[in-house]
């Protein structure tokens, strides 16, 4: 998707605090790739387990997430990888237009949560640190998702857990999910098979 295929009027709700879901967001080779690319990262014991908080109250809490990660840039280099930049980039441009948000680069991981996994209510901005202003989440599973299967992306438009009114986000292969970092109380549910992601946050300049 680049900057002209991007309707604005699919980021609208953005701005009203809202989310957005755009499917397909990836073709089925690109997400083929960064699918086996995530079970590399796995295998190969690069992913650590996913911490809160930063600095001095960093820490790696089992109770609150177990998911895992590892940091990446795309590559300029490989094919597909420079894709997804140049991709990424638009959306951001097209954010930047539509919201004057003042976004100025982009920060992504890879996530895994293996079976059983879990991250507990939260928002994405950390509390001395207001640089995470949009986030993203690019799923990268195969095949169809019941519900049953668990691991969705609860988002609250008000209250929070066992309080507010939430909707369920399936993580579909493909899908883009975008929400505002400081405001949008958000969880993952817990799954009984592995599940995978691109997350990423659009940041403002220091």
């Amino acid at each position: 998707m680049t900057f002209r295929e991007i309707q604005f009027e699919s980021l609208l709700s953005l701005g009203t605090g809202g989310h957005v879901v755009i499917d397909d967001f990836l073709s089925p080779g690109e997400l083929d790739y960064w699918r086996a690319l995530a079970m590399h990262k796995q295998e190969s014991g690069v992913m650590r387990p996913a911490a809160i908080g930063q600095g001095r109250r960093r820490l790696v809490a089992r109770a609150i997430r177990n998911d895992w990660i590892v940091w990446i840039e795309p590559d300029p280099g490989h094919a597909i990888e420079a894709k997804l930049a140049q991709r990424l980039e638009g959306l951001r441009c097209a954010l930047n237009q539509q919201f004057m948000l003042g976004l100025f680069d982009l920060e992504l991981h890879l996530t895994a949560y293996l079976a059983g996994g879990f991250y507990a209510a939260h928002v994405d901005r950390f509390r001395d640190d207001d640089h995470r202003i949009v986030s993203m989440i690019i799923y990268l599973n195969d095949g169809p998702w019941p519900s049953e299967d668990g691991g969705m992306l609860q988002i609250w438009s008000e209250g929070g857990p066992d309080v507010g009114p939430h909707i369920d986000i399936a993580p579909i292969g493909g899908r883009l999910v975008l929400f505002m970092a400081a405001s949008t109380l958000h969880a993952v549910t817990a799954t009984p098979r592995p599940r995978t992601a691109l997350t990423g946050w659009f940041r403002r300049r220091d």
